[in-house]
């Protein structure tokens, strides 16, 4: 892997990091032990991969690496100690102007691109275009924007193997129009399953962002839930075949959401409050206050009309500071001595009963 492309993931880390520390330093203000002790471990888990992309003669690494564990070390004593205020004292005045120091001189060492992306959306029969919902349609060309990438939106009567090509709509300044351009950078490609022999062909040019089909809503879960090690990492849910489970999970979790368990791009979603003896539901921007006799008529209707259809999972508020949704993903790393010894010291926590 190029310098370059060591320099942008290290960089895209180091910006989720100091997202992260700051959630960290709220959650140390309100004496929140559990959820802080989660959080530091991803900020571990963070770092290290942060370490394992660079090498050790590499400046970024060894200039920095010392005080970055150190001030780790420290922070994880202090929490185990219910050291609130110095733990606070070391993320303020250290380990995040340590990661900003850090973000600074890999701003200076990237050279400065504006090459843009460009990223195909692919249908086998209808074009994208025509067929993804105006609110999402919108926002993936409103990021799409602010993200310096170019979208083509095609089917595969579109594509043209031989000269490498595909005849796209696209967006132009309010109007679609057709180009033909070469084979895009990458390809998001909906509703795909077993690939056909022409998407094969084109599956070995351009790399394809939905390849596997690794399970819905609920039997990637129960997968994972197999393995003790990852069950615990699964947000609490549970599938929706009584009222009775619905009401007890209300209970427990007073904010929660619905999904459909074969639902996918944020389709047939519902937001879900107890507030006494009221539930507040809100489907996309639409927010109802409900009754319990309301509720139970929009589970009936809804949730129940094909029982199993929906998991009611406990709602989890991942948003940036700019209001921007976000999510987290499982990645496999190599673990750095120290780092390793961190984690080990977390897990140590769980067992005394911490977490």
């Amino acid at each position: 892997m190029s310098n370059n492309k060591i320099y942008k993931q290290v960089n895209n880390i180091l910006n989720t990091l100091l997202e992260a520390t700051d959630h960290f330093s709220n959650l140390i203000k309100e004496k929140n032990k559990i959820q802080s002790v989660h959080m530091f471990t991803s900020i571990v888990e963070g770092t290290q991969s942060v370490f394992n992309s660079l090498e050790e003669n590499n400046p970024l690494f060894y200039e920095n690496s010392d005080s970055i564990i150190k001030s780790l070390t420290l922070i994880s004593n202090h929490i185990e100690e219910d050291r609130f205020t110095k733990t606070l004292e070391v993320i303020q005045f250290s380990l995040r102007p340590a990661y900003s120091k850090m973000k600074k001189e890999i701003s200076i060492l990237m050279p400065e691109t504006k090459k843009s992306i460009t990223m195909g959306i692919y249908h086998r029969i209808h074009n994208p275009l025509n067929i993804l919902r105006k609110e999402r349609l919108d926002a993936t060309l409103a990021e799409a924007k602010k993200q310096n990438v170019n979208l083509y939106f095609f089917t595969s009567e579109d594509i043209n193997i031989d000269d490498r090509e595909i005849n796209a709509l696209v967006h132009v300044n309010g109007d679609v129009i057709t180009e033909t351009i070469k084979l895009p950078d990458v390809i998001s490609n909906i509703g795909l399953g077993e690939l056909n022999n022409k998407e094969r062909q084109l599956y070995k040019l351009v790399p394809f962002l939905n390849t596997s089909n690794v399970g819905n809503k609920l039997t990637l879960p129960m997968e994972l839930m197999k393995y003790k090690e990852y069950a615990e990492l699964l947000v609490p849910f549970i599938i929706c075949t009584s009222e009775s489970k619905v009401y007890s999970f209300l209970e427990k979790h007073e904010h929660a959401v619905f999904k459909s368990i074969a639902g996918n791009r944020g389709e047939n979603i519902y937001f879900v409050r107890k507030k006494g003896s009221r539930y507040i539901v809100l489907e996309q921007t639409k927010e109802r206050i409900m009754t319990e006799e309301l509720f139970s008529v929009f589970l009936e209707k809804i949730i129940f009309k094909n029982k199993g259809n929906y998991i009611l999972q406990r709602y989890i508020h991942t948003k940036t500071k700019q209001d921007e949704p976000y999510h987290f993903r499982s990645l496999v790393q190599k673990i750095i001595k120290v780092l390793g010894k961190l984690l080990i010291s977390m897990q140590a926590l769980e067992i005394k009963g911490v977490i």
